[in-house]
Formats: C-alpha cells, sequence, structure tokens
C-alpha cells in the first residue's frame, strides 16, 4: 500500500460526528499519528487550501472511490523491518457494494476476523486490503494491522494512546509522532504544497510547524478551524513550533 495515501482523504467534501470511536483501532506502538475531522473544518474559509493542498500531491492514489462522504480519518505508522506499517481508517457513508464490487474483481479473498468483514487483495500486487468494521467504518492498510485493529477495538483504549486521544479532543487536524516516519510519508511533499498556498496564513503556519518538527525530529501539530459567524472570527492553534505552541485569532 501507498504511503502517499496518508493525506488524500482530507480533500473530500465530508460530514462527521467524533474521533474517539476510531482511537479504538490505532495502534499503539505506532511511530505517527495523523487525525482529520472534516466535518468540522469543511466551512471555514481555509477548506479550499487544505483539499487543494491534499489533492494536488495524491490526487492519483485508487481504491477510494466506494467513499461517498468522509466524515473523518485516523491514520497510525508503524515503523517495521520491510519499511512503515500503515493502519488509516476511515468514517462516513460508504458504498460497501461497490467495495466489494472492486475487490471481487480484483480476486480478493474475503475472511471473517471476528466482527470484521476483510478482503484481502492477491500476494504481489499493489491494491490495498481493506476491512469493513461497520456499515459506517472501513480501515486499509497492512492485513496483519487490520487483525490488530480489530482486535484492539475490543479492549478499553491503551494508555500509550493518551496523549493522542488528548491532542485529537482539542484539535481537528492533528499530528503526532516521530519526524523519521512522517518522512516516509510523503512530508517534504506535503511542506512544498503548503508553500504554494503562502496567501492562507493557515498553510504559512502548517508549513512552520512541519519545518520546526523536520529540524526537532519530532512533529505535535493541531489546530482548530471554527466557521465564521458575523462578526467574522477564526481561531488556529498550532503546537510544535520551535517558539512554542500559538494561538492565532482572526477577526
Amino acid at each position: 500500500m501507498r504511503i502517499a495515501a496518508w493525506f488524500l482523504l482530507a480533500a473530500l467534501p465530508v460530514w462527521g460526528q467524533s474521533m474517539e470511536g476510531l482511537l479504538r483501532y490505532a495502534d499503539p506502538a505506532g511511530g505517527a499519528w495523523v487525525g482529520v475531522e472534516w466535518a468540522k473544518i469543511a466551512g471555514t474559509p481555509h477548506a479550499g487550501m487544505l483539499r487543494a493542498t491534499f489533492a494536488e500531491q495524491w490526487a492519483d492514489t485508487k481504491g477510494l472511490e466506494f467513499i461517498e462522504r468522509l466524515d473523518r480519518l485516523l491514520v497510525s505508522a508503524t515503523p517495521a523491518p520491510e519499511g512503515t506499517a500503515l493502519l488509516m481508517v476511515i468514517e462516513g457513508t460508504l458504498d460497501l457494494g461497490q467495495l466489494r464490487d472492486a475487490a471481487r474483481k480484483q480476486n480478493a479473498q474475503v475472511r471473517r476476523h471476528k466482527s470484521a468483514e476483510l478482503l484481502l487483495a492477491p500476494p504481489g500486487g499493489d491494491s490495498m486490503d481493506f476491512a469493513i468494521l461497520s456499515p459506517g467504518t472501513v480501515a486499509l492498510g497492512d492485513r496483519t494491522q487490520l487483525a490488530a485493529a480489530v482486535d484492539r477495538a475490543e479492549r478499553p483504549l491503551d494508555p500509550r494512546l493518551e496523549r493522542v486521544r488528548e491532542i485529537a479532543q482539542r484539535a481537528d487536524v492533528w499530528s503526532l509522532g516521530s519526524f523519521e516516519v512522517f518522512s516516509e510519508a510523503g512530508a517534504s511533499r506535503l511542506i512544498a504544497a503548503l508553500r504554494r498556498h503562502q496567501g492562507d496564513a493557515l498553510a504559512r503556519q502548517m508549513a512552520e510547524a512541519i519545518d520546526a518538527g523536520q529540524r526537532g525530529g519530532a512533529l505535535e501539530l493541531a489546530f482548530s478551524l471554527k466557521a465564521p459567524e458575523p462578526p467574522r472570527k477564526l481561531t488556529i492553534r498550532i503546537h510544535g513550533l520551535e517558539t512554542g505552541p500559538r494561538e492565532i485569532e482572526f477577526r
């Protein structure tokens, strides 16, 4: 599975609820985690910039056509001997019939793992493996990670993910973890894309935060966007800067 798929889903229109349920599937041994609550930011002035930034980098990623409306996504990346093991969990309005049809055409194996339906692509190809977790929740990534995610969801949240949960509770878009792992996920391409939107204050701040994380070896970036209300007001919180956390308010 291509690591570059990390940020593509943020380019899709969505509606949503909460990140809390998705954290049950996250790998506590992961080196990096990313979360996007697109439902909460889709109506803000910066939504267009975020959509364009992510889409121009990874618009060629295949296999996601079954997503009709995306509420949110959670990604965990775990260092492994053969490379980064990626798990992505998405929630929204999903056409599971289309997903199953596409898997069938690719001769995918259909297996059950507890309550989940696994769609496993033939070995040797570049197709993704999927796990249907519920009518509105699907995971994709390494098949070992998929089975482990189903097992984790049956247990209380691992204490190692407490910091991730804290950030997810206060931010709409966030990331936390080792910059080495983020680099494998295409962080340099993301910075370049953000810098092409220098007229947008959020794009400048995100690029600065990622740059700071690169120099420090770790990245913690979290911000929330509120849809403008008269008088126009927008609040952004960004962590991970060399100068410390920063809160910016636009009026």
